[in-house]
């Protein structure tokens, strides 16, 4: 046999054996980097099941924990994202009813959802900003599903509701419901400063937005708390 032909024997082998190294390298690469689907013990009170990458959660799954008394719950169901909340997902309060629906980024809300209450009563709906509601515009709820407020927010700023109620906003939360008297944008006056509930925290008279003269501070369920006279806020 004459060198060419041996050289082009060689060759092809040399061809022949880097092709099946080179498709086997795909194949097992593959293998590794494909997602599945299973059960991940997070730690001793939370566990994951659902479709895993690279042995995180990535994907649609969903994650369970324990309650304060020791029972398993669902906590959240939808998308992760290496290990974290992340796209569309729901997160259940202990009593199995939702706490929040929407989106998600790394862990908190983010984006456009919704907020209910632990008897399933819905408080909020519309955008929220790392884990901050009432972020651009949206709807705001009592207790009871009643409608508060409907628009756009801005932070440390009165915004009027509806039946002649207003809500004051402080670091991306309800800080005040009041039904008054104003002056200047502010509360000044007669009036009354709700509980998130619906019910009177507060009636009596108002100065630049404070307790302020004759009044009556209430718990949520009507006992008074102090009746008398108030200095900017505070009981005399």
């Amino acid at each position: 046999m004459d060198m060419s032909k041996q050289w082009k024997r060689r060759t092809s082998y040399c061809f022949l054996l880097f092709s099946i190294m080179f498709l086997l390298m795909i194949f097992l690469t593959g293998c590794i980097n494909k997602d599945k689907t299973g059960r991940i013990e997070i730690s001793s009170f939370q566990s994951y099941e659902g479709e895993i990458k690279k042995g995180k959660p990535h994907g649609y799954g969903s994650m369970y924990t324990v309650a304060v008394d020791g029972a398993p719950y669902l906590l959240y169901e939808g998308q992760f994202e290496e290990g974290a909340f992340a796209g569309s997902g729901t997160r259940y309060h202990p009593n199995g009813r939702i706490q929040y629906e929407g989106e998600w980024d790394d862990f908190v809300y983010h984006g456009n959802g919704k907020l209910f209450s632990e008897e399933g009563t819905l408080l909020y709906e519309g955008g929220f900003k790392y884990g901050f509601e009432y972020a651009d515009k949206g709807k705001i709820y009592d207790y009871s599903g009643n409608l508060i407020y409907e628009g756009s927010f801005t932070d440390e700023q009165w915004h009027e509701g509806v039946d002649g109620l207003s809500i004051f906003l402080r670091l991306g939360h309800i800080d005040k419901i009041y039904k008054g008297d104003w002056d200047n944008g502010i509360p000044n006056g007669s009036g009354r400063e709700y509980y998130r509930d619906g019910s009177i925290k507060y009636e009596g008279q108002f100065k630049n937005g404070e307790w302020h003269g004759t009044g009556v501070h209430y718990e949520n369920d009507g006992s008074i708390i102090y009746e008398g006279i108030w200095i900017e806020g505070n009981p005399k």
